[in-house]
């Protein structure tokens, strides 16, 4: 596993994650996120609230992320990066975006 994080001026403060249907977006400095929900039925993305987090681990054996929302690790989500050949949309995916969208939707 992988353990991700960035200084508050490093150019790894952001690491964007893309799953099937939403964009995540983690500040690992400030250990926060949001997550950008996409729909093939609307035009427009819909950001979620920054919540905090307390880490966020990406397996490096299969596609699976965990973000951690509490130290005990008792409060997570879990979830998997979209692939090329996803066995879990079966090719049902909304579309990326760039980061200047993601920018404009989040206001990061």
């Amino acid at each position: 596993m992988v353990d991700l994080g960035g200084d508050a001026g490093s150019a790894d403060r952001f690491v964007v994650i893309e799953s099937c249907r939403s964009t995540w977006l983690f500040d690992t400095a400030d250990r926060r996120f949001c997550r950008v929900v996409r729909s093939r039925s609307k035009p427009s993305a819909v950001p979620t609230e920054w919540r905090s987090y307390d880490r966020l681990v990406v397996e490096d054996h299969t596609d699976a992320f965990v973000v951690f929302l509490d130290a005990s690790g008792t409060r997570l989500l879990r979830s998997w990066r979209h692939t090329a050949d996803c066995d879990h949309c079966d090719g049902d995916v909304t579309s990326e975006m760039s980061l200047e969208d993601l920018r404009r939707v989040t206001r990061a």
